[in-house]
This record gives C-alpha cells, sequence and structure tokens, in this order.
C-alpha cells in the first residue's frame, strides 16, 4: 500500500512537472491559429511572461517574444498590467510587509534576496507620478538607499 501511494506520488510530481509547459506549447499552437489581434494567454503564461520581463529585462523578453511567435504577450498588456496593480515600484522602496505577507501566505520561512546595480545608466528619467528622478544612484541611510531622495517640486534652478 504504501509503495503504491509513492509510486502514485511520483507519477502526480511527473504530471505537475511538465504542466507549464503543456500549458506554454498549447498557448503557441492556439494563438498561431488565431490573427495577432485576438492571441489569448492563460494567467500563468501572463504570470511568467512578468517574471521574464522583471528578471530578465525588455531586450530578453522582446527577443524571446519575437523568435516564439504567440508565446509571450505583447509588451503593452504587460505594462498596462503593471501599473494597474496596487503595487507601484519605486527606486529605493522596500516593501518588506508586503513581502513578508506573500511569504506567510505560501508559508515560507527562508528566502534570498539579492540586489545588482552594475547597469550603465544612459540617461537620467523624470517619474511625473512621484516627481522624483530616476538613474542616480541614491544616498545612504545608514546602507540603505533613502527613497525619493531627488524629488523636485519645480524644473526652476
Amino acid at each position: 500500500m504504501i509503495f503504491m501511494n509513492l509510486f502514485n506520488n511520483e507519477n502526480e510530481a511527473d504530471e505537475n512537472k511538465d504542466k507549464f509547459l503543456n500549458y506554454f506549447i498549447d498557448t503557441i499552437t492556439d494563438n498561431l491559429t488565431k490573427s495577432k489581434n485576438n492571441f489569448r494567454y492563460s494567467n500563468s503564461i501572463k504570470n511568467f511572461a512578468l517574471s521574464l520581463y522583471i528578471l530578465g529585462g525588455k531586450l530578453t523578453y522582446e527577443f524571446l517574444r519575437l523568435n516564439l511567435p504567440g508565446s509571450l504577450p505583447h509588451l503593452s498588456l504587460l505594462n498596462s498590467s503593471i501599473s494597474s496593480s496596487d503595487s507601484r515600484i519605486s527606486e529605493g522602496e522596500f516593501k518588506f510587509d508586503q513581502l513578508q505577507k506573500h511569504f506567510d501566505s505560501l508559508n515560507v520561512h527562508y528566502a534570498f534576496g539579492s540586489e545588482d546595480c552594475t547597469g550603465i545608466v544612459k540617461r537620467i528619467k523624470y517619474d511625473s507620478t512621484t516627481n522624483t528622478f530616476t538613474g542616480f544612484p541614491s544616498l545612504l541611510d545608514r546602507g540603505v538607499p533613502i527613497k525619493s531622495y531627488y524629488q523636485t517640486d519645480s524644473f526652476d534652478a
């Protein structure tokens, strides 16, 4: 009896292991039979696309999207879902409370996080929603970046 339970659990694990791959392939095959304006994506594909975009960046995302037609949603869909979400991402802002709630909901006790700031900033950007300039290295307060340090009230000198 125990052997049968172990065998069934292994089969379920194998099925779950390939579940996303099956969704991904099904999405491509379904979308290739439609016009580009009628492509549809499941929530799991949208979540994967968001993760890929956030972790890999715009160039990586566009490279994969263009070379695997019908597999990933257009950037405009991702940008609209990011901007319509409650959790706006601001430079130098940490959201440890939200992260803790998310970990608690998943029953996660340990996590690893890192930040790589080796990219070259080609230009400074102005964020009109927070009235700040982004792209400058933020000053630190006890090792933590100061949020909205380069905030401005006007462009006058």
